[in-house]
């Protein structure tokens, strides 16, 4: 976890270069999340090892407890939240309980009048990322290097490790530079049936974006992004890709943002090399009680967490409406494409959906009712389809320390 050290590094200086005289403030708060729910496809995760026992509904039940600390300063922000789970899956002869673990930080200082960092790290271990999310009432359209991987680590003892750092110049009130440098690390749990399927993952990316304000509501951008991808079992590739983007807030509850721009992929142990492009879309609306937003990326030389890189395109919509002053409905769908690309050996494609209904009870406690569905296909080996079902009791702790230094 060397972005975990990075973190703490970070911690101290922005803590000793503040004014002796600054006062910072510190926040505690915790949940734990009490669950129980039904799973249709516990035990085989869709990798063809039991073809024989049949899908059916069984009892699963697990615990969730976070803590989040926060801490504000003149100069900087301080953000921490970690969490665990402990899953057990009832009337089954195999060995499907698991445990769960995660750690976000996140930091943003003022280094100079005109010079700002930000620096995130977050890491997963879990078997099963959605439910460990959804659990936890997390809802969002999977986006990126993990979540693509989310669908082929069920009940695999899978590793994520990102983190990011980022400076953010202010050239003038309408214009902004940033560079930004960062790590992401995907281990699975080694299984010689999964040779040339699976394959430990690292990424290491930089990115550089010039932003500029036409007025109040449009801004232009223009960025470059190199990522390097080293897989254990294939070829090392590096793609480069220049961006050009446009957003727009059209109205006080309606805005859009869109970029394009070419890319070039470049295997390092062959030469094997091809041309591609990347897009994307992004729409989001609010009304008075409802919000969506739609997404929609066309990617090319990036990991899907199956193979190694590939061309991947992904639709992803989330809905949420306040159904009244305590019940809340979230809600997401997110469909994705993965073609082959250099020595992949696999393309996939996929769906999943996700829905968690929130009725605050009171202060300390809230009901929930939850449910997602995955399907994925494409590679004989990790077909899959899985529902699950629950309903949870969170018990809230809003604010429980207060530390003022």
């Amino acid at each position: 976890m060397f972005g975990l050290k990075v973190l703490f590094i970070l911690i101290i200086l922005t803590h000793f270069v503040a004014p002796a005289s600054a006062s910072r403030i510190y926040t505690f708060r915790s949940t734990v999340d009490f669950e129980s729910g039904m799973d249709d496809n516990p035990q085989v995760n869709g990798l063809g090892f039991l073809p024989s026992a049949g899908k059916a509904f069984t009892l699963v039940y697990g615990i969730y407890p976070s803590i989040f600390m926060n801490s504000t300063g003149p100069e900087s922000e301080w953000h921490f939240a970690y969490a665990t789970a402990i899953n057990q899956v009832g009337g089954s002869d195999l060995d499907l309980n698991s445990r769960s673990q995660t750690f976000e930080g996140n930091i943003n200082a003022a280094l100079t009048r005109n010079l700002k960092m930000r620096f995130s790290e977050l890491y997963v271990r879990s078997p099963d990322f959605m439910t460990f999310n959804l659990s936890r009432g997390i809802v969002s359209m999977p986006e990126g290097f993990l979540p693509r991987s989310d669908l082929v680590a069920l009940r695999r003892n899978s590793h994520f490790n990102a983190a990011s750092i980022g400076f953010d110049y202010t050239l003038s009130p309408a214009a902004t530079l940033s560079a930004a440098f960062g790590h992401e690390i995907r281990n699975y749990e080694k299984n010689p049936l999964f040779a040339r399927q699976l394959s430990d993952q690292n990424v290491f990316r930089e990115n550089l974006l010039y932003l500029r304000k036409i007025n109040n509501r449009t801004a232009w951008n223009v960025g470059y992004s190199v990522y390097r991808y080293d897989f254990r079992e294939f070829n090392s590739a590096l793609t480069q890709n220049l961006e050009f983007g446009l957003s727009r807030q059209i109205s006080k509850s309606f805005s859009a943002s869109l970029s394009a721009g070419p890319c070039y992929i470049k295997s390092l142990n062959s030469k094997s090399n091809f041309a591609g492009y990347n897009a994307s879309l992004t729409v989001t609306k609010s009304f008075e009680n409802d919000e969506v937003s739609v997404a929609y990326h066309h990617r090319t030389g990036t990991s899907v967490g199956i193979g190694s890189v590939s061309d991947i395109q992904d639709l992803g919509l989330s809905y949420s409406r306040v159904l009244g002053r305590r019940i809340k409905l979230n809600g997401a769908v997110s469909l994705y494409d993965a073609s082959q690309r250099l020595d992949n050996p696999a393309e996939s494609r996929g769906i999943s959906v996700s829905v968690i209904l929130n009725f605050l009870l009171n202060r300390h406690w809230a009901f929930n009712l939850g449910g997602s569905h995955q399907k994925q296909e494409g590679t004989n080996i990790f077909n899959l389809e899985r529902t699950r079902m629950f309903i949870s009791m969170r018990f809230m702790l809003p604010e429980f320390l207060r530390l003022e230094k």
